[in-house]
């Protein structure tokens, strides 16, 4: 129920229709809130709250790189975020592109590129909301390709660190307890 009404909102805000699109989005979290789409729409109202800017052409672009990749087209919407990162280098949403960027890279199995993008949200320095999510992240694609596990660690126990009332922080604290026995053996 209620999932007509999440792409209405979704379709205006990917036709850059934000202030629309932000109210759909309220409306449709308040009347489904049971509604499995419920944390992406109120994800979409914070996105569009944290990164107006003056034109919201950044905004815009993002909007189309997230259609992309809805779309299923994952390299695209990768060339889109790039594009937008050398566009808008300074814009608010760079660390959703980058963010992307790392989700893309690790679909694609390039657990380098995934490291790479996602430490760059991570950055103590980014304040991004994303930050936590990024790095699990890195931390997951520096397991999954074979690395020091000491690495994943340091990266999780900075996630426990800096963002301990994350969603995120009790699988972490019982995945950095597993690595930790695992590491005494």
């Amino acid at each position: 129920m209620g999932s007509g009404e999440y792409e209405v909102a979704r379709g205006l805000f990917e036709a850059g229709l934000f202030d629309s699109a932000a109210v759909g989005f309220q409306r449709f979290a308040l009347r489904f809130p049971r509604n499995l789409l419920v944390n992406d729409a109120i994800e979409r109202v914070l996105l569009i709250r944290e990164n107006r800017e003056p034109g919201d052409e950044a905004l815009k672009l993002y909007a189309h790189t997230l259609a992309l990749r809805s779309a299923g087209l994952a390299d695209s919407a990768a060339a889109a975020a790039r594009a937008g990162l050398t566009r808008f280098p300074g814009a608010r949403v760079r660390y959703h592109w980058q963010f992307l960027l790392a989700e893309i890279a690790r679909e694609r199995g390039d657990h380098t590129d995934a490291i790479r993008f996602a430490l760059l949200v991570a950055d103590s320095t980014s304040k991004s909301r994303l930050a936590p999510y990024a790095l699990k992240l890195a931390g997951d694609e520096t397991v999954a390709m074979g690395d020091d596990p000491a690495k994943a660690l340091r990266l999780y126990q900075s996630l426990l660190e800096r963002y301990p009332a994350s969603p995120l922080a009790p699988p972490v604290r019982a995945q950095v307890m597993e690595m930790r026995k695992k590491l005494q053996l």
